[in-house]
């Protein structure tokens, strides 16, 4: 005889209360608590002469078992019906719902055997029961809620489906417009609300998975394209298109994709919102992508007829004046935000139909040097397309030693160049155990070094020159740790914060120190502890900074604001229409947060610092307080906040708990987009 295995549930509750077995692939069964099992479940159930006690499975002949017990007590939310899931070793399963205020469980398995148990409720995530659980606390899922308004009236709207990114939808909005609804599984980075008729909105989530209350979403007047190729039938047979919704810098959602039939050259999309959409198509081969552009008001129906016109892409890719053969090369398209990647043959040669011509980043990496080159490129229309891709062989080796000369293994490591008067990447790294890193391919001309070691204080920057005879430049970097000190980061009731990220600007820039460990703190070294400005912003909302001239003792503690406030900017033109993508540079009871400091808010919380399609920027979970903002649309208006004359903040608004608005009016000059 096979034994499957044997399992005893026990629940213990005031009343005896029904439960439902599924075993197996058999049909799901309701036990009352002193009913008889119906005979056609066979041996798997037996229940006790207490009436309490359900049995599921074969006994071992021997009585061999051993016991998992664990309870579940009640809570306020709990829903009265759990589910326990046991799946054992042998790959046979049972499920039982309980319907009980609180249970407790036993579960009787045979010695030897290990079952994977999970509890389960509506609305809350699965536990999965270990050996060593005792008691199992089921945590509900975070609350996602929202208000969806008609774009044109400003009124609730009811009806719209709010979804998940892969499609699935979480819920409707009610008829006041307002949503509520649990997310299980992972937490999405955004979700899209979206009503036929109605434009497609896509909604970035703060980075942590917890309750979020989403600001007021609009839905306005549906856009259509209609993208018309008159060349079809010049084109392969199979071609593949994807619709994306392209936000400031490089970031881009995905709308739709599908694929063209042979005898189709027509793409329509619908409820498409306002903003740049870009349609871009695709073949079969890495470079026959192309792209089209359309920038949508509401309502609009757009139409663009295109012609493909393939070029041939001969590119040649050397290191100095040496061919690189297997080099990756890459093109970046600027346009349609398109990437194809490629290998160069034995030779460093690649050449193939290129459909789309006009701004790329190009770039390309190799096993011969250890970071990626870069180069921005302009591919002019024409029959054939040469691209000679020449990637200087200079690299650098930094060593960075203590004040004693020893290695210092682990330190962060970053290399920039000085490019037509801007500086730009060359990599970054950290050290191995002798204390070294190389940085390449590098360019002649002035260079510098930054490190970063948490706990050592971060020497100034090392600015030197490569020059045309020095193929491998080696410069030496000595820490000194003398300086260190431990920070520490809580709130107003002196919690610790774990888990804060903190930067500080000073002299030698804007640079990153760490995250704060379990118990709030961080040792960090600065170069001069009693200069610069140290700011903390934490996974929760908020932010904190810290004036180190104002330091009283060696160990500096930074206490965060209590939250609450939430600031909705809207950026309009003189005739009231939305002006998107508009950068704020953000000012708080007189400290000017840093560009870095604002992108590191936006990766760790979510929050961006910039208008949507709408015009609107939502800046939640801020600490109240006397807030001022420039909009920047060009570094040229940056230079100018920055420079010893700046001009004055285009709003100030004293900021409470609760909502409240700007609106900033931009009349249009000759020398730029937009100025208040």
């Amino acid at each position: 005889m096979t034994f499957l295995g044997a399992l005893l549930l026990a629940t213990t509750v005031t009343t005896p209360s029904p439960v439902t077995l599924c075993v197996a692939e058999a049909p799901c069964v309701e036990v009352a608590p002193s009913a008889a099992l119906p005979a056609e479940v066979g041996p798997f159930l037996q229940r006790s002469s207490d009436g309490r006690t359900v049995r599921v499975g074969v006994l071992p002949a021997n009585g061999d078992t051993r016991h998992i017990e664990f309870a579940v007590p009640a809570t306020r939310d709990l829903p009265p019906r759990l589910q326990v899931q046991v799946k054992t070793t042998k790959s046979w399963s049972w499920m039982a719902t309980i319907e009980a205020p609180e249970s407790k469980f036993r579960i009787e398995v045979p010695v030897g055997d290990k079952p994977e148990i999970t509890v389960t409720a509506d609305g809350f995530d699965s536990f999965v029961v270990t050996e060593e659980t005792k008691t199992v606390r089921l945590k509900p899922q975070p609350l996602l809620s929202g208000r969806v308004l008609d774009g044109a009236t400003n009124k609730p709207l009811p009806g719209a489906t709010i979804a998940l990114p892969n499609g699935k939808s979480l819920t409707t909005s009610s008829g006041d417009g307002a949503f509520r609804v649990r997310v299980p599984g992972e937490w999405p980075e955004h979700v899209t609300l979206a009503m036929h008729g109605r434009g497609t909105r896509v909604v970035m989530l703060p980075r942590q998975r917890e309750d979020t209350a989403l600001p007021e979403v609009t839905l306005r007047a549906a856009s259509s394209i209609d993208l018309i190729l008159d060349n079809r039938d010049a084109l392969p047979p199979k071609l593949s298109w994807q619709a994306v919704l392209r936000h400031s810098g490089p970031n881009t959602e995905v709308l739709q994709r599908g694929e063209l039939a042979p005898a189709s050259k027509r793409i329509h999309i619908e409820d498409l919102a306002e903003g740049s959409v870009v349609i871009s198509l695709s073949g079969p081969k890495p470079m026959q992508r192309f792209g089209v552009v359309f920038e949508l008001r509401d309502g609009d129906a757009a139409e663009q007829h295109v012609t493909i016109a393939p070029s041939l892409l001969i590119a040649r890719v050397l290191l100095g004046e040496k061919p690189l053969p297997k080099a990756k090369l890459s093109l970046l398209s600027w346009n349609a935000r398109w990437e194809a990647i490629v290998t160069t043959d034995d030779k460093g040669d690649y050449s193939d139909e290129l459909w789309e011509t006009g701004s790329f980043a190009v770039a390309a990496s190799s096993k011969e040097f250890p970071n990626v080159y870069v180069e921005n490129r302009e591919l002019a229309p024409a029959a054939e397309i040469k691209l000679d891709f020449i990637i200087p062989d200079h690299r650098v080796i930094a060593e960075v030693v203590d004040g004693s000369g020893k290695p210092v293994p682990h330190a962060r490591v970053t290399c920039e160049q000085f490019i037509n008067g801007r500086k730009q990447p060359v990599g970054g790294g950290y050290t191995d155990e002798s204390g070294k890193i190389t940085f390449g391919p590098a360019r002649v001309g002035r260079s510098i070094i930054r490190v970063l070691k948490e706990g050592i204080p971060e020497p100034t920057p090392l600015t030197f020159e490569i020059i045309e005879s020095e193929r491998e430049k080696t410069v030496r970097i000595v820490l000194n740790d003398g300086e260190a000190r431990t920070l520490t980061v809580v709130d107003t009731r002196n919690n610790p914060i774990a888990g804060a990220s903190v930067i500080v600007a000073a002299i030698n820039g804007v640079l990153p120190l760490g995250v704060t460990g379990i118990d709030g703190t961080l040792r960090i070294g600065l170069a001069d502890p009693r200069r610069g400005t140290l700011f903390v912003v934490p996974r929760g909302g908020g932010f904190g900074f810290l004036r180190l001239a104002t330091v009283d003792g060696d160990e500096p503690k930074i206490v965060l604001p209590d939250t609450g406030a939430t600031l909705k900017v809207t950026t309009l033109d003189n005739d009231g229409a939305p002006i998107p993508n508009v950068t704020l540079l953000f000012q708080w009871n007189g400290m000017l947060l840093p560009l870095e400091v604002q992108q590191e808010i936006e990766r760790v919380q979510g929050v961006a610092f910039r208008t949507n399609a709408d015009g609107v920027a939502w800046l939640p979970n801020l600490p109240p307080g006397f807030v001022e903002l420039w909009p920047l649309t060009s570094r040229a208006e940056l230079d100018r906040v920055l420079s010893l004359a700046p001009p004055d903040a285009a709003a100030h608004i004293q900021v409470n708990r609760g909502q409240q608005s700007v609106v900033m009016k931009f009349r249009p000059v000759a020398t730029a987009r937009a100025t208040p």
